[in-house]
């Protein structure tokens, strides 16, 4: 089955349980509610449609992915245009220019960071790295979840480019840990 993370296909689905839903349950509604929810049932796609359109109207970006796009730089794109746009509204609103670039910083380089997260840069990150890294310390540099880390390390450890090390190390309280580091692997 084909993963769903279009948001497009997330609302398409949740519009078509409802319709089905609606029409499941309407014959077994006693009469005086029947009106009020055909009404409902009519009346709720064309809501839903309504607020589809204003979405992709007012922030047409958020309704795609950085997967959708056959190329990442028209994604770099939008969120550099998201920015100009930040930066334009503080300015007609009068605000200070470091509240603004706060704004950019909160909004914007979250979306940056994740776009930075490719094989190659995990690969580049572990060669500044020789001791290796952890999946907490990848996560955390590129700003991504743990859960993105392991997908990419995975795919590296398939290609047999990094290689996986059990280190032991001994915390303050005395307890010792075993961490699993990821180094690149030797070439022979």
């Amino acid at each position: 089955m084909k993963k769903v993370s279009n948001p497009l296909t997330i609302i398409g689905i949740f519009a078509g349980i409802a319709e089905v839903a609606g029409t499941i349950v309407l014959p077994n509604l006693n009469y005086e509610l029947q009106t009020i929810f055909i009404y409902y049932v009519m009346l709720f796609p064309i809501f839903l449609v309504a607020l589809f359109f204003i979405v992709l109207w007012k922030k047409p970006a958020v309704l795609y992915a950085p997967s959708d796009y056959n190329d990442e730089k028209y994604f770099v794109w939008l969120i550099q245009n998201k920015i100009a746009d930040i930066v334009e509204e503080g300015e007609q609103k009068g605000e200070d220019p470091n509240e603004t670039v706060k704004k950019i910083y909160n909004t914007a380089i979250q979306d940056v960071a994740r776009i930075d997260f490719t094989d190659n840069n995990i690969i580049s990150l572990l060669t500044e790295h020789p001791e290796g890294l952890t999946i907490r310390e990848i996560s955390e540099h590129f700003s991504v979840s743990r859960t993105s880390v392991r997908r990419k390390i995975a795919k590296l450890l398939d290609l047999e480019k990094i290689d996986r090390t059990l280190v032991q190390s001994e915390a303050a309280n005395g307890v010792v840990r075993s961490l699993i580091r990821f180094k690149l692997k030797l070439q022979e």
